[in-house]
């Protein structure tokens, strides 16, 4: 009985700490995309501006990979050139700092980049970005719940040895096998969170 305890237990605070892991990741990785995309928004907008012509795909692409390395994101998760088309466009017609004549022109250039842009396949570049992103999260929390699972039978075994010495719980209890079950599960997910919370510090 106390095996199948200790085994649920074990199961339940890894189903936990992968769960925590992956709501967390998403939410700081998708903070990190929009920062990327903002930027590379911005730069697009200050070339427009200085050199007064429009930028090619190869020099959005080429962009998009260099801020994907910055943020430490996938490419694939950025804007495409064509989301980046749209959004110029939208910034030039919201601006009051071009006449009329300017605007029209941007525009339309900018139309024709989003044309041949369109014209380009990337529908195996696609298929293969979205595959490796998903096997890569796969991958990421398998590791994480093999590690929170071993983590807690490490902190149970050492529980156990300290209860031994300083008498915590009491063996004769009816209730000591869950006591030092669910002690064990709580040290497991506060070392667990610690050790997430340590590794986005050093990032």
């Amino acid at each position: 009985m106390y095996w199948v305890i200790t085994f649920i237990f074990g199961l339940v605070t890894t189903v936990i700490n992968s769960f925590v892991l992956k709501l967390f990741n998403r939410k700081e990785y998708k903070n990190r995309v929009e920062i990327a995309n903002s930027e590379l928004n911005k730069t697009l907008k200050n070339f427009i501006s200085e050199a007064g012509e429009i930028p090619n795909v190869f020099l959005i692409e080429t962009l998009c990979v260099a801020y994907s390395k910055s943020y430490k994101i996938k490419k694939g998760d950025m804007n495409n050139v064509q989301n980046v088309v749209d959004l110029l466009i939208k910034e030039v017609f919201e601006t009051s700092f071009l006449s009329s004549s300017q605007k029209s022109k941007i525009s339309n250039e900018l139309l024709e980049l989003k044309e041949t842009y369109l014209k380009i396949d990337q529908t195996t570049n696609l298929i293969t970005s979205a595959s490796f992103r998903e096997k890569n999260s796969v991958s990421k929390m398998f590791g994480w719940a093999i590690i929170s699972f071993i983590t807690f039978y490490i902190v149970l075994c050492i529980c156990a040895i300290f209860n031994i010495i300083f008498k915590i719980f009491d063996r004769n209890e009816s209730n000591y096998e869950l006591n030092l079950v669910t002690t064990s599960g709580v040290i497991t997910v506060l070392l667990m969170w610690t050790l997430l919370y340590i590794q986005r510090r050093k990032k």
